[in-house]
């Protein structure tokens, strides 16, 4: 049967306790710490043989995860075009509601702040992140404009979205 390390490690003390207290020849010293040494040694090798399985293992897991993620967004990219294209030929037909047992779909009204032009944008609409391009705040904006607030460079657009359940 084969030891674990630290079996092996507890071998190599008791041989050198024997071999300190002189119940151990010189000989049989020699022969018994070169048997333990072997088994370490081979011991060893077989767990860095595992450990290099392992590491190929999650190698090979991450590239297909790698391959997976870009079939995953291809996928949802199709998905998305598919629904764009749904939800034009509803409109285009006036539907704007169709339910059967396996789905319902329906066009939600939404509304979106559109960015005429950043510069104009009064300071309290900007967000500043620290890359040094600024950004605007559409929450604030899309409020602003539901309180009655005119914000300059930026005007709100009512959209149909569409929504599968």
């Amino acid at each position: 049967m084969s030891m674990k390390l630290y079996e092996i490690n507890a071998a190599i003390d008791l041989v050198l306790q024997l071999a300190i207290s002189g119940d151990m020849s010189d000989e049989d010293l020699r022969d018994n710490l070169e048997a333990i040494e072997m088994a370490f040694d081979e011991k060893a090798v077989a767990i860095a043989c595992y450990v290099k399985n392992l590491l190929a293992e999650a190698e090979a897991i991450k590239a297909e995860e790698e391959r997976l993620a870009i079939r995953r967004k291809k996928i949802e990219s199709t998905a998305k075009r598919i629904e764009v294209n749904l939800s034009t030929q509803m409109q285009h037909a006036a539907l704007l509601r169709i339910s059967s047992p396996c789905c319902d779909i329906s066009h939600i009204p939404s509304e979106k702040a559109i960015i005429d032009d950043l510069s104009m944008l009064p300071e309290a609409f900007v967000r500043r992140k620290p890359a040094p391009a600024p950004e605007a705040d559409k929450t604030a904006i899309k409020a602003a404009f539901k309180a009655g607030t005119t914000v300059p460079g930026a005007h709100i657009e009512k959209f149909q979205n569409i929504q599968i359940k």
